[in-house]
C-alpha cells in the first residue's frame, strides 16, 4: 500500500491499495467512477482519468490521494516524462493561501531540496480557476507507518536517522529565514520505504511563515505539537519548529501522542508536570496567558496557577475522544488517581490488582486488573475525583440493568462499586475490543453486511431492552460497542458506557447529548427527546461499519448537518420551528414568498472554526452522497452477496437514520425488518456449525424473537430522503447471502490476530 499524505490543511491521508484503484464496483462505468466522490463547493470536481492542464506539462488523473480544508492532492502521471507526481489542487476560496504556499516553495527553490530534505516543488498552473501545485511523489508518513505498525515504538537508531535529516531540514530554513510552523508527524514523510528505508522529507508549506513577518499572538501549529511560546502568545522565533520536532522525536519514541492533541489547558498542564511552569518572565509577557493562567493573590507574593476549566468552548466537547496520549501510564493529570502497574485497589468484595492502563478520558481512567479472590481480569473505571458526580450517576443507571440479564440483553456486566482514596470505582467484565479498533485494525476496511447483521442484532436487542425500563443510553457511539472476545466468539458484542445514560422521563429539551459526528437532529435543534436518539446513534454506527469511516463529521455541528440535509433532506418546519437551538444553525429567508429556513454558511460555534488544522485519526466520511442509497458505490463485498442484500440493508439504514425522530424506526420494529431478521431464508440452509450456534444464540437473546417479532413492511419507495423497499426484495439469493454470513466468520478468524 502506498499513500500520499493529504497535503491540504488537515493532516490525514487517504490511502487506497495500488491494485484496487483500477477496478470499478459493478454497474458502474469509468465516466461515472466516484475517483472523487467529494465533490464539495468549491472543489474541483474531478474523475479518474481526468487531464489537468500544467505549463510545463499535462497530467493524467490516476487517484485521490487526500482532502482537507485547502484543497485535495491527487496522484497523476507527467504525460511528457511517464513520472508520478503529487498535485495539489486547492479550493478556489482558498487561492490566496495558494498564492502564499508558492511564494514560500519558490524561496525554497534556492536550496538543494534533495539534500536539505524538503519536498521538491516542480510547478503551478490554474485548471479551470483552481490554482494546481505540482510535488514529488512520496512514501507514507510517520504517522502512517506507527499506525501500520499497530504504534510500537521505533528503535532508537531509526529515530537517529530521522531526526538527522529533519535537523537538516530546519536548519536550511532557518538560513533562509523561515518557520515551517506545522512540524507535525503527518508533515515528515517517507521516500521509499522499501527501496531507501527511513529516508524522510518534510512537506506541507502552507502554514510556512518569514520569521520577521511572524507577529506577536500568531496561533500556529495544532494543539497537540504546539509550542509554549505560541500558546502564551510571545514573540516567535524559528524555536517553535524544534518543539515540534522534539513532539514528534516523543511520538516515535512512544508510539503516541507525547501531549493531548484538542485540549489547549490539558496540553499546558502535562507540560508543567513534564517540564515545569513557564517562568514568570514568559508569563507576565504572554498576550494570551490569561486564558490558561490565574493570579493566586493569597500568595505571598502573587504568582500564576494553572486554571482548573479550561475557556475554549472547542475542548469541553473533547472528554469523549479517545486520545492515545492520556492513555500513556506516566502522565498523571489533576484530578486523576496516581496509580501504578502492581498497585491494589481495595474493593468490597475483592482486591484488584492492577495490570496495565486501558485508556483515560475526561470523566477517568481505565485499569486490566485481576481480582484477588477469583483470579479473573476485570475492567475498572477510576473517575476523577472532581467528577465523583458522574461516577454516582453511572453507578444509579448500572443498577437500573441489573432489573435485566445483562448477558442475554448484550450489556456490559457491572459487578461493583466501591471508593479508593476519595476516587468512584466502578468494575466491570473484561471485554475485548470495540468495534472502532476493530475497524482501525482492519486499516478501515468496510465490514461485510453478514457482520454488520450479528452487530446490528444484537445492538437493536439491547436498545429495546433500555427501552422497556425506560432509558436512553445517550452516547451510542463504535467506541462504546465492544466485542467479548473476538478469537473465542466473533462478531458476540455488549453495550458499555452508561456514564451520559438517563430515563427519558427525566431528560429535559435542549439537553445536549451524544458525541458531534453520531448526533441526532433533534439534539442538534433542541427539541424534546425520546429513546429515538439512540436509534440515530446505532444507524451511524451501521454506517460506520458498512464505510469504514464516519459518515458524517466529528467537529463541526453545522457541517453535520449540512451532510445530513445533503443526504437526508432538511428537517420539516415543526421541527425547525419549535427547536431551542434552531437559531444557531439556521436562518429563516425573508425574501420567500412564505419565509422558510435555511441553513447558514458559516458555523457560529468557537469550537468548530479551529478544527481545519488539526489531526485526528478519525475525521469523517471523505465521500460525499446525496442519498443514503450512494453508499452502495463505495462498498465493496468481495465474495458474490446479492444486490437485494444491499438494499434490504440500506432500507434499514434510511429508517433509523430518519431525520424525523417520530417516524424513526423502533429497536422491536427493526428486529422485525428483513435484514435483519431474514425471514425468507430457505429451511434447509446448510449451516456451519460455528456460525450457526451463534445466530440461534442472537436469535434466542432477542425479546421478540418468532411469533411475537413485529413485522415491518419493506414499502417501496426510491426517494434519497425515505426508507422502504418492497417486502419481495427481500427473498432473492437468501441463500447466498446466508451462506456468507455463516462462513465469515470462519473465514476471518484470523484476520485481525
Amino acid at each position: 500500500r502506498k499513500s500520499y499524505i493529504g497535503n491540504t490543511g488537515t493532516g490525514k491521508a487517504v490511502t487506497e491499495t495500488a491494485d484496487e484503484t483500477d477496478k470499478k464496483p459493478p454497474g458502474i462505468n469509468k465516466e461515472t467512477f466516484p475517483v472523487s466522490v467529494c465533490l464539495k463547493n468549491q472543489q474541483l470536481q474531478i474523475e479518474k482519468y481526468d487531464v489537468l492542464s500544467g505549463n510545463v506539462s499535462n497530467y493524467l488523473i490516476q487517484r485521490v490521494l487526500g482532502r482537507g480544508s485547502f484543497g485535495q492532492v491527487v496522484q497523476c502521471i507527467n504525460l511528457d516524462t511517464k513520472e508520478k507526481v503529487a498535485i495539489k489542487i486547492m479550493r478556489k476560496d482558498e487561492s490566496w493561501a495558494a498564492k502564499r504556499e508558492v511564494i514560500i516553495l519558490n524561496r525554497l527553490k534556492k536550496l538543494d531540496r534533495d539534500k536539505n530534505n524538503l519536498i521538491k516543488f516542480t510547478e503551478q498552473f490554474e485548471d479551470k480557476g483552481h490554482v494546481c501545485l505540482v510535488f514529488e511523489i512520496l512514501d507514507i508518513s510517520i504517522e502512517d507507518l506507527i499506525q501500520r505498525m499497530t504504534f510500537k515504538p521505533l528503535h532508537l537508531s531509526e529515530i537517529r536517522v530521522i531526526a538527522q535529516q529533519m535537523l537538516v531540514a530546519l536548519d536550511a530554513l532557518k538560513s533562509l529565514g523561515l518557520v515551517h510552523a506545522d512540524i507535525k508527524p503527518d508533515n515528515i514523510m517517507l521516500v521509499d520505504h522499501q527501496l531507501q528505508p527511513f529516508k524522510v522529507k518534510l512537506i506541507d508549506f502552507g502554514m510556512a511563515v518569514p520569521i520577521s513577518k511572524v507577529r506577536t499572538g500568531t496561533m500556529i501549529q495544532i494543539p497537540g505539537y504546539r509550542a509554549p511560546e505560541v500558546m502564551l502568545g510571545l514573540p516567535l522565533t524559528e524555536a517553535v519548529d524544534m518543539w515540534g520536532l522534539g513532539c514528534i522525536l516523543a511520538f516515535m519514541y512512544l508510539g503516541q501522542d507525547p501531549y493531548p492533541l484538542h485540549c489547549k489547558l490539558e496540553v499546558l498542564r502535562v507540560i508543567i508536570q513534564m517540564q515545569g511552569q513557564p517562568n514568570d518572565h514568559m508569563l507576565n509577557s504572554g498576550i494570551h496567558t490569561r486564558d490558561y493562567f490565574s493570579k493566586d493573590q493569597d500568595s505571598p507574593s502573587p504568582s500564576w496557577m494553572l486554571k482548573t476549566e479550561c475557556i475554549f468552548p472547542c475542548c469541553k466537547n473533547q472528554g469523549s475522544i479517545t486520545n492515545r496520549a492520556l492513555s500513556h501510564p506516566k502522565l498523571f493529570l489533576n484530578g486523576y488517581l496516581q496509580i501504578e502497574k502492581y498497585d491494589v485497589l481495595s474493593g468490597k468484595q475483592s482486591g484488584y490488582l492492577i495490570k496495565k492502563f486501558l485508556g483515560m478520558g475526561a470523566f477517568g481512567q481505565v485499569v486490566q486488573c485481576i481480582k484477588l479472590d477469583t483470579k479473573e481480569k476485570m475492567a475498572v473505571k477510576i473517575v476523577r475525583k472532581d467528577e465523583t458526580w458522574v461516577g454516582k450517576r453511572e453507578v444509579t443507571m448500572l443498577e437500573k440493568l441489573r432489573k435485566l440479564d445483562q448477558d442475554k440483553n448484550n450489556l456490559i456486566k457491572f459487578t461493583e462499586h466501591f471508593e479508593h482514596k476519595g476516587h468512584v470505582c466502578i468494575a466491570f467484565e473484561m471485554l475485548d475490543l470495540s468495534v472502532e479498533d476493530l475497524i482501525e485494525k482492519t486499516s478501515s476496511k468496510p465490514l461485510y453486511l453478514s457482520e454488520i447483521r450479528v452487530i446490528t442484532q444484537q445492538m437493536l436487542v439491547a436498545l429495546d431492552a433500555l427501552k422497556s425500563i425506560g432509558l436512553a443510553h445517550g452516547d451510542i457511539k463504535p467506541d462504546n460497542i465492544m466485542l467479548v472476545n473476538h478469537q473465542l466468539q466473533p462478531f458476540k458484542v455488549k453495550l458499555i458506557d452508561f456514564g451520559l445514560a438517563i430515563p427519558i422521563s427525566k431528560i429535559q429539551p435542549g439537553t445536549v447529548i451524544q458525541t458531534i459526528g453520531y448526533r441526532a437532529p433533534e439534539v442538534m435543534l433542541g427539541l424534546p427527546l425520546t429513546e429515538a436518539v439512540d436509534m440515530w446513534g446505532l444507524g451511524c454506527i451501521l454506517a460506520f461499519m458498512y464505510l469504514g469511516q464516519d459518515p458524517y463529521p466529528l467537529h463541526c455541528r453545522l457541517e453535520v448537518m449540512r451532510v445530513i440535509m445533503q443526504m437526508q433532506g432538511q428537517p420539516n418546519d415543526r421541527m425547525l420551528n419549535s427547536g431551542i437551538y434552531t437559531k444557531d444553525l439556521f436562518s429563516k429567508d425573508q425574501d420567500s414568498p412564505s419565509p422558510s429556513w435555511r441553513l447558514k454558511t458559516e458555523c457560529v460555534f468557537p469550537c468548530c472554526k479551529n478544527q481545519g488544522s488539526m489531526t485526528n485519526l478519525r475525521r469523517g466520511s471523505s465521500y460525499t452522497f446525496n442519498s443514503v442509497d450512494d453508499m452502495a458505490n463505495v462498498h465493496f463485498e468481495v465474495q458474490d452477496t446479492s444486490e437485494n442484500n444491499t438494499q434490504d440493508f440500506l432500507g434499514l439504514l434510511k429508517r433509523m437514520l430518519h431525520v424525523d425522530p417520530e417516524k424513526r424506526i423502533t429497536p422491536s420494529e427493526a428486529l422485525g425488518h428483513c435484514f435483519i431478521s431474514m425471514k425468507h431464508l430457505p429451511s434447509d440452509a446448510n449451516p456451519n456449525p460455528h456460525m450457526s450456534s451463534h445466530m440461534d444464540e442472537a436469535n434466542n437473546t432477542c425479546p421478540n424473537s418468532g411469533a411475537d417479532k413485529e413485522t415491518v413492511t419493506c414499502t417501496n419507495d426510491n426517494s434519497p430522503h425515505t426508507a422502504g423497499l418492497d417486502e419481495d426484495t427481500c427473498s432473492n439469493s437468501r441463500a447466498r447471502a446466508t451462506q456468507l454470513l455463516l462462513t465469515i466468520i470462519t473465514d476471518h478468524q484470523g484476520k485481525l490476530t
